[in-house]
């Protein structure tokens, strides 16, 4: 009964809003779906609307089947832009760069490293993507490509955080600096003795997201590699970063999200300081919020819906 709501769901912003509440309510995706998202990934269209769909789909079912299909569809766009350069890649990439994303966040939430033939598979061609993002300048890609990359249990990625952190966008900078986060034990000291001395810095040293994700990088390298240096406070980090902006309303979610995570990654911070997070209004705050307190064992505090559109208030 939900199919055609879904699947119309694409042309409105409604999709934001509804495959999340289904994808997180048991037993409310039919197991035949996953199917029929494979299937239309088979479907050409123009501007590959069905197709994006039926990708994010597949993610949010954790459809572990899919990845071999998905990895064909990244083959697919690169003979499309095989024989193009400049301009021409640029225009035949038009209809594919949403796409693009959605694999890539399916791919993250798809990641099972365990199998080495389709790792393999996978690694390779999210690194083929990641390389052709950089040197195309695909910028809305880059963060998510690298993002999907880690999931999938690649570790030689230095080269590709530095050129990230070169780039203008605050989404690129926090990608990177999450990479360096995650993998700052398995980096050689040699490698990321050079890279710290060349390229670690804080590349957006006036947003708060980016300034807090380059404290807790740097945090995280000097706790694996000690010789480096004496490790940061991430009280006083996030404190800095608590005085600083950015602009927009998805850069505003982004640092709430960012900031949520970073209480419950570190048990000495104050859990009272994000509580009033669980009121907000935006579901991925909200739900990033709420988070913390099922990390520490606390019962959050209860929130209710007042009316539509979504105002939120304890009870």
């Amino acid at each position: 009964m939900l199919q055609p709501f879904v699947w119309s769901s694409i042309s409105t912003q409604l999709s934001d809003l509804l495959l999340p509440a289904i994808a997180t309510t048991p037993g409310a995706l039919d197991a035949r779906l996953a199917d029929r998202c494979i299937a239309q990934l088979d479907v050409v269209e123009e501007y590959n609307f069905k197709r994006r769909l039926a990708v994010e789909l597949l993610g949010a079912m954790r459809e572990y089947k899919a990845v071999p299909r998905l990895c064909v569809l990244l083959d697919e766009y690169f003979n499309v832009v095989a024989d193009k350069t400049d301009f021409d890649a640029r225009l035949a990439t038009i209809p594919w760069d949403d796409l693009l994303v959605n694999i890539c966040r399916a791919l993250t939430d798809l990641a099972q490293p365990a199998d080495l033939t389709i790792t393999d598979t996978t690694r390779s061609a999210l690194r083929k993507l990641l390389s052709y993002c950089i040197k195309e300048h695909m910028s809305k890609c880059m963060a998510p490509a690298l993002e999907a990359l880690v999931a999938w249990g690649e570790q030689d990625v230095l080269k590709f955080i530095g050129k990230l952190l070169s780039q203008p966008d605050d989404n690129e900078q926090i990608a990177a600096l999450g990479a360096l986060e995650k993998l700052a034990d398995y980096f050689d000291p040699e490698a990321l003795r050079k890279f710290i001395a060349l390229e670690f810095r804080n590349p957006s040293d006036h947003d708060n997201a980016v300034t807090l994700m380059y404290h807790r990088a740097a945090i995280a390298l000097l706790k694996a590699h000690p010789s480096l240096g004496e490790t940061e406070s991430i009280a006083d980090a996030l404190a800095e970063a608590r005085t600083l902006g950015n602009y927009g309303t998805e850069a505003w979610h982004q640092w709430r999200i960012i900031e949520c995570e970073t209480v419950a990654r570190f048990p000495e911070l104050d859990i009272n300081s994000i509580s009033h997070h669980t009121r907000s209004a935006d579901i991925k705050v909200r739900t990033a919020a709420l988070s913390v307190f099922t990390v520490r064992g606390i019962t959050p505090p209860a929130v209710r819906p007042v009316y539509w559109p979504l105002v939120w208030q304890t009870e």
